[in-house]
């Protein structure tokens, strides 16, 4: 064999290497929250919080401010920090009427029509919908998502609080967050 023969495949060797290395890096470093109706793959950055802990950082975070407190404080069933952001989200089953995400979107709306800050828009992530708002009070900044099934019969919900110069960061939080979003096919 001659000296060419043999870098080639050496370099074969290592890009092969390389690519699982990736591959399995990128695996590990991912954690799954899986309920009986969603599943969402979370970057392993994402720390979940405990109560005293989501209490702790809302007061050190948002500097005291009541309404980002009570709202970090609102006992969903998973909430989790990454580069000093906050999501927060429940799951649910349950059965809502068709077109319930857009009655929602206008309802909100109709509510928000005062708060200049307030914007919506129903969003497709892995072909689902999303509808998501935002609005800012005070300094802190508000995501609120919600989805549902092609069935109707599982929800996914929370938000995103973040102090409001963490505008873009928590933009591509929310993003990556919904992009990771899968809904279980309930078996009958």
């Amino acid at each position: 064999m001659t000296n060419s023969i043999i870098i080639k495949i050496k370099m074969k060797k290592l890009i092969i290497l390389i690519t699982g290395l990736i591959y399995c890096s990128t695996c590990m470093g991912q954690q799954t929250i899986e309920s009986n109706s969603v599943s969402v793959k979370l970057p392993n950055e994402m720390k979940k919080l405990s109560k005293v802990e989501v209490s702790s950082f809302a007061n050190r975070r948002f500097a005291n401010d009541t309404v980002a407190i009570n709202t970090a404080n609102s006992n969903l069933e998973n909430t989790f920090v990454i580069n000093d952001v906050l999501v927060s989200f429940n799951t649910a089953t349950g059965k809502v009427e068709p077109g319930h995400l857009l009655k929602l979107k206008n309802g909100l709306a109709e509510m928000s029509k005062k708060d200049r800050s307030y914007t919506s828009s129903i969003k497709t992530f892995n072909n689902n919908q999303v509808l998501v708002t935002n609005y800012v009070w005070g300094n802190i900044g508000y995501y609120c998502f919600y989805s549902f099934d092609e069935a109707n019969s599982s929800a996914l919900a929370g938000f995103v609080e973040y102090n409001k110069s963490d505008q873009d960061k928590a933009t591509t939080i929310l993003n990556n967050f919904l992009s990771n979003l899968k809904f279980i096919k309930q078996v009958k």
